[in-house]
């Protein structure tokens, strides 16, 4: 979660303090689909830039 809010421009600090907010206010179930549809986006894009190299 940290990895994805720095990816989104946010200061790593608070990244690191808001992922963790994140990580214990969602349910088990939201948060797990929330970090798959991320993990999905971001190798997406790592993908569409190395092509674009």
């Amino acid at each position: 979660m940290k990895k994805w809010l720095v990816f989104l421009g946010v200061d790593e600090g608070i990244a690191e303090e808001d992922a963790c907010k994140i990580e214990h206010t969602l349910s088990k179930e939201t948060f797990a689909a929330l970090k798959d549809h991320i993990n999905r986006s971001m190798e997406a894009a790592n993908q569409a830039t190395l092509k674009d190299s």
